[in-house]
């Protein structure tokens, strides 16, 4: 059954479902609050007498598969989780009038955003009970197979339980990635497409990148960030301002007044790489436990009466305590309580106590090394003196801090897609400011805009000044494409040459060996400057090993290839493979080539071994990286 009241001939307004009865058995009792895909009513079961959430989906949206999917898979994934933090959803179904609607367990209570506004920056054991809830809550999601990909402070909410006034509750899965049965399971967003509120996403997540379970811990590193704060690290007006910041830039240092120990686990959740965070829920909760723990009982972060750790949750033992002139404190470890007897111990355990004579004195083995140790720490300390007082190394000193201006950074990460205005502003900052990554933004910005002269142009002109971007793999694989072009092919060429290095070798090898896909005369050319100065100067001991080795080969005498196998052995790559395997051939030689041209070889184990380093070390790659930054545009 659907609506009790018939449907206007247009679409009735949020408020106009109040006093209606959903489904035959939901009477909608006010309005909670409408968005553009659809509104959230108060609701009682009208059997039960029991108070629910019900979300109806607008009618206009059930036009568009993609938003029926993900409200149908909010309801999976709430009905999956199955955990006392987790807000549980009870029904789903259709409507007469082909809307949706979807029953959630009915929470009353703020929101954590507007516990934060409302109270500023909390207390660190109300910030860690809370995160711990948090982390419960995801831990039974990631153990269903489901990431939420949008946790933030507003789907965070509190509610009063017996034991606490702050029992969390995880809601609104409504972009959850849920892993579902293979035969149903499709993927509802594409890579390159961002979905999520960008103040709480994880760097990947804004690239428009896979995610996993890592980047909700992403976001709950955020939102303990926030909650100890009162702020939120990233916060800014304009959204490519935020998604900027997420994935470039490190927060702003917490405040002194908070112990290391929440520092660390901030830090922690906020790698930008999701290998360097903590791996997973658990292993965060487990954190947070032993930071309740090592605060103690009396300490402001310790469970109180009032918390909100769940009824049920066993922390670790509180650690042991000592009396001090009658009064109750914490035990000390032993070498803070008795350092002179704790060090005397173990310079008798390590034989320090031993004397050594020196001319007509006999002194401990332990005075020594302390001396030995006191001189070490000196020759150290002047040779940075002398570093500091010398300016340091000349190519460190000329390169520019990172840009810190959120500014800077936005055009930064459009230029580097090819925002034309974007690189036109960044081109008008003086050349002498610019960064190595203005300037790497500038160059494939120009390259993505086909404009092949001025990005080969603002490469020579950015390598000359900072050689450290020719060794960029973005860098690399610009000009690598630009040597096989008619038209600025010669110039990127010279520019491996005379200024890459062993990569720009590397490159111009690159070029010669894969001749059959280079514009017309580019292989011969590559090969040309390959054996010219300075590139020859410059040719990677792995490059040098495959060209003696080629060169070698032209001689017929096995006798001096095999003296040559053990140096190639240590240097070689993938790119000899070839080469040697036709090493291993037994035949070409003499009468119908039948005999072994390398039969000396046959004997040891170079060989054998050349080939083993060759395959273990991969060939240079001049592909483009995998990783693209992708952000909106602006919004005006």
């Amino acid at each position: 059954m659907g609506l009790v009241s018939e449907p206007s001939e247009t679409e009735p307004g949020a408020d106009d479902l109040v006093g209606s009865v959903l489904a035959g058995r939901y009477r909608i009792v006010s309005l909670l609050g409408a968005g553009g895909m659809g509104a959230v009513y108060r609701a009682e079961h009208v059997h039960m007498r029991k108070a629910v959430a019900v979300k109806v989906l607008h009618r206009e949206m059930t036009s568009m598969p993609e938003v029926v999917a993900r409200f149908e898979r909010e309801a999976v994934a709430a009905a999956r989780i199955e955990h006392p933090n987790v807000a549980a959803a009870t029904d789903f179904g259709s409507l007469e009038n082909g809307s949706f609607y979807l029953a959630l367990e009915f929470i009353e209570g703020d929101s954590l955003a507007q516990r934060i506004k409302k109270d500023g920056a909390f207390e660190e054991g109300r910030a860690l009970r809370i995160a711990r809830q948090i982390a419960e809550a995801l831990s039974a999601a990631h153990a269903a197979g489901i990431v939420h990909r949008d946790l933030k402070p507003d789907n965070v909410m509190l509610v009063e339980r017996e034991s606490t006034s702050e029992f969390v509750k995880v809601l609104d899965f409504g972009i959850a990635k849920v892993q579902l049965e293979a035969t149903s399971d499709q993927p509802l967003t594409q890579m390159g497409v961002v979905f999520g509120t960008p103040e709480y996403m994880s760097p990947e997540q804004a690239r428009g990148l896979e995610v996993d379970a890592r980047t909700d811990l992403y976001a709950l590193g955020l939102i303990l960030y926030e909650m100890v704060s009162g702020v939120s690290p990233f916060r800014h007006e304009d959204l490519v301002a935020v998604l900027t910041r997420q994935i470039t830039m490190e927060p702003p240092p917490l405040p002194e007044s908070l112990s290391d120990g929440i520092k660390e686990l901030v830090a922690k959740l906020l790698r930008k790489d999701p290998a360097e965070r903590l791996q997973t829920a658990t292993s965060v909760r487990d954190q947070i436990d032993v930071l309740l723990h090592n605060a103690g009982p009396a300490s402001s972060v310790g469970a109180a009466p009032n918390s909100g750790t769940p009824t049920g949750t066993v922390l670790p033992a509180t650690r042991s305590r000592v009396q001090v002139d009658g009064r109750t404190a914490l035990a000390l470890p032993a070498l803070a309580r008795e350092p002179y007897r704790v060090l005397l111990a173990w310079s008798a355990r390590l034989g320090l106590e031993r004397r050594l004579r020196v001319g007509p004195y006999a002194v401990p083995l332990g005075a020594v090394l302390g001396l030995a140790l006191l001189l070490f720490v000196a020759l150290g300390l002047a040779a940075a003196l002398v570093a500091v007082s010398h300016g340091g190394p000349p190519e460190a000193a000329a390169l520019p801090p990172r840009p810190q201006d959120p500014d800077v950074l936005t055009l930064v990460s459009q230029a580097e897609n090819g925002d034309a205005n974007a690189l036109t502003a960044l081109l008008a900052r003086p050349e002498r400011k610019r960064s190595l990554i203005e300037w790497r933004a500038l160059g494939h910005g120009f390259c993505l805009q086909e404009d092949a002269k001025q990005c080969l142009a603002i490469y020579a002109a950015g390598i000359a000044q900072h050689r450290e971007i020719g060794s960029d793999q973005r860098v690399l694989s610009d000009i690598r494409r630009l040597a096989e072009r008619l038209d600025v092919g010669e110039d990127a060429m010279q520019l491996a040459a005379q200024s890459l290095g062993p990569a720009g070798a590397d490159l111009l090898f690159d070029v010669w060996e894969k001749g059959k896909t280079s514009a017309a005369g580019a292989s011969n050319r590559a090969r040309a400057l390959l054996d010219e100065e300075p590139a020859k100067a410059h040719v990677s001991s792995a490059l040098r090993a495959l060209l003696l080795l080629q060169a070698a080969m032209k001689k017929p005498k096995c006798s001096e290839l095999k003296q040559l196998m053990p140096d190639i052995a240590r240097d070689v790559d993938e790119r000899s493979l070839s080469t040697l395997a036709r090493l291993s051939d037994r035949r070409g030689c003499g009468f119908l080539g039948l005999s072994d041209c390398y039969a000396c070889l046959r004997s040891g184990s170079e060989l054998g071994k050349a080939l083993d380093a060759a395959k273990s070390h991969p060939r240079p790659n001049f592909n483009a990286p995998s990783e693209t930054i992708v952000l909106p545009k602006a919004q005006h």
